[in-house]
């Protein structure tokens, strides 16, 4: 029944449907913007059934209006144009919807959700890239002192002839994702079964103590991958991650999980529990239409750019979000820029996958006094070598936190410079003709047709 004296509905009825018309406003506004966001593969359908599983009130559903500031910071970076803020902000326009209908909640679902979006990919293989490089070094360490004589280069280890590749499965890529997603399926059961409330801090706990045991399971796998000569070819390769993840990740985790658990109860919560006036829902379902309204900024803003490049023997191509490609016969350049401190800078580990291409080998070389990365780069039979650094007018770096502090203290203007040729030889030549700048390269980027101060791609000698 609806009382008319205070506006209010206190029907259970109503609130659902107040509740899930808004999630499904939410979902088909922003489908248009987000569909080609996510990788729909399995991992993706898994943290989606996870992240509805641990759905479970933990309070009752009550006015809870901290959601709203960082979710008018994300909507007003949306506008600009960004793709992962409009996601960040259905995502917490979502949130204040459940605390607010649906009942107080812990952060599980949310962690699983950024495990499997964009977001936890490249957060993941931002973290695991440097680290594939010091794991070989620490297997080879390893197996060394126990007098096993195997030799690292890069993300390369060669024993006895035979050459083992740490890709992005082996380093702990799709694994750690695997064992998050677990973490979080574990938590949410022995939550339910116990009525326990996870704070934030032990959440932390958990995922810190994830992802300590994920690397431990790697690194165990490595060893037994090269010591058995157990190669991606085999049938046992995949099997023996599974074992390795398993034994050295999750059974640990239910074991302490479980034993962590014991004895710290709530009492049960019934789900949509509380009472809300007729001004909250028309204040709620004007919310959900204003941050739906953010995915036509980013649908419809974009980058021109009108490129000024003087290059001798190649031909300049402008492509979108502001990339300056140039390529001739021998060898192959994209000019990436970087626009904010939070930018994806979609290096060659991550676009060359567009084209079929995969990372087989990567290292880091010195070239000048500069450091660089370099990797190959194969397609069935095709092979390209690849290398990569940060640049700004003054700074050249392969460190992905170095050239964001920059850009967020200093106000630095950062590009991701990618050359690619036919053979290292070449390659090597065409990066000491762009350090020594030889190329002479200037391009300037324009928003909406309002251009700005161009800028230059100086000398870094």
């Amino acid at each position: 029944m609806i009382a008319t004296n205070k506006m209010t509905i206190p029907d259970e009825m109503y609130k659902r449907l107040f509740f899930y018309s808004r999630i499904v406003l939410l979902i088909v506004a922003s489908f248009p913007v987000l569909k080609s966001y996510f990788n729909t593969g399995p991992l993706f359908i898994g943290g989606i059934l996870i992240m509805l599983y641990s759905l479970q009130p933990t309070e009752v559903a009550s006015k809870r209006n901290w959601w709203l500031l960082p979710l008018t910071v994300c909507f007003y970076l949306s506008t600009q144009g960004v793709k992962t803020f409009y996601f960040i902000s259905c995502v917490l326009a979502l949130g204040w919807l459940i605390e607010n209908y649906y009942g107080k909640i812990n952060l599980l679902p949310f962690v699983a959700l950024t495990v499997v979006s964009p977001i936890g990919d490249y957060i993941f293989n931002t973290l695991t890239f440097p680290f594939r490089l010091q794991l070989t070094q620490l297997v080879t360490i390893c197996l060394n002192t126990v007098g096993y004589p195997i030799q690292a280069g890069g993300n390369l280890i060669t024993v006895k002839g035979a050459t083992f590749n740490i890709d992005e499965a082996c380093s702990g890529l799709k694994m750690l994702e695997t064992s998050m997603l677990l973490v979080i399926l574990i938590l949410a059961h022995v939550c339910k079964k116990h009525h326990y409330k996870l704070s934030f801090l032990q959440l932390l706990k958990w995922i810190a103590l994830t992802l300590l045991l994920g690397l431990v399971a790697n690194f165990f796998r490595i060893i037994f991958l090269v010591l058995f000569h157990i190669g991606p070819e085999h049938p046992f390769h995949y099997t023996a991650g599974i074992i390795c993840l398993l034994c050295y990740c999750v059974l640990p985790l239910i074991l302490l999980i479980n034993k962590y658990c014991k004895g710290k109860q709530v009492n049960p919560v019934t789900p949509f529990a509380s009472h809300h006036s007729t001004s909250f829902h028309v204040f709620s379902l004007i919310l959900v239409c204003i941050v739906a309204f953010a995915g036509y900024f980013v649908r419809t803003k974009t980058y021109l750019v009108n490129p000024t490049v003087s290059v001798s023997g190649f031909k300049s191509e402008n492509l979108t979000h502001g990339i300056v490609k140039l390529s001739n016969d021998q060898s192959l350049i994209y000019l990436k820029p970087l626009r904010n401190f939070y930018s994806t800078d979609h290096n060659p580990s991550i676009c060359w996958k567009g084209s079929g291409y995969k990372m087989d080998f990567f290292t880091v070389k010195t070239i000048d006094d500069k450091k660089i990365y370099f990797g190959e780069l194969t397609n069935k039979k095709d092979k390209l070598y690849t290398a990569w650094w940060y640049q700004s007018n003054v700074h050249f770096t392969i460190d992905q936190l170095e050239w964001r502090k920059r850009c967020l203290i200093n106000d630095e203007s950062f590009w991701l410079v990618n050359i690619s040729a036919a053979s290292p030889m070449e390659l090597n030549n065409q990066i000491k003709q762009f350090i020594e700048n030889k190329t002479n390269t200037s391009f300037m980027i324009s928003q909406e047709n309002k251009k700005t101060p161009s800028t230059h791609l100086n000398n870094l000698n």
